[in-house]
């Protein structure tokens, strides 16, 4: 046999002589939860900001840094199959979090796309605010059963609203979908 090492193992040490992969990319066996289950994040745009999202990838590296009030928040480079995005970590989710971030950590995070710089204004540089994240395992990947439903991405802000009109009606959270592995 090959000594007890699995695929996973081999695309480790493939990434870390190589810096790439060979086999096959480690995210493929995740391609259907994820397809069904998280949005695409090449279809992110800075138009969702505010937006709720939920996406999924691998974790490339994360850079924690220490605030003015001496607690920690990260800043982590999560890469899909069809993108990358920056997420934010403030300390009370890095708290709950902090041994998620691992680089090669498979999760699923959902948080508020942010597409502001300081000075309030909207640019082409989307990033996440996280409020949950989880960690996805190979088994919980191999052995979900597809739905054939995708998961809706937002809406776009169509205008620029204004205070006022923002207040017309609360926007019903989205449903949950819980799944039992």
């Amino acid at each position: 046999g090959n000594g007890g090492y699995n695929l996973h193992d081999y695309l480790q040490w493939e990434r870390e002589l190589l810096g790439l992969y060979l086999l096959q990319h480690p995210l493929e066996s995740y391609k259907t939860l994820f397809d069904e289950q998280t949005m695409s994040i090449a279809d992110l745009t800075k138009d969702m900001d505010g937006r709720r999202v939920t996406v999924g990838g691998a974790v490339e590296s994360s850079r924690v840094i220490t605030t003015k009030t001496g607690q920690s928040m990260a800043f982590v480079k999560l890469s899909s199959l069809n993108g990358g995005i920056e997420l934010i970590l403030f300390p009370s989710i890095l708290q709950q979090t902090i041994d998620m971030w691992s680089p090669d950590s498979i999760v699923i995070v959902k948080g508020k796309l942010n597409a502001r710089d300081r000075d309030g204004n909207v640019t082409d540089d989307i990033k996440i605010i996280v409020d949950e994240a989880r960690i996805v395992t190979l088994e919980q990947a191999d052995a979900y059963q597809t739905t054939g439903k995708k998961i809706k991405s937002p809406a776009l802000n169509k205008a620029v609203k204004t205070a006022k009109s923002s207040q017309k009606k609360p926007v019903s959270a989205p449903a949950r979908v819980y799944i039992r592995l």
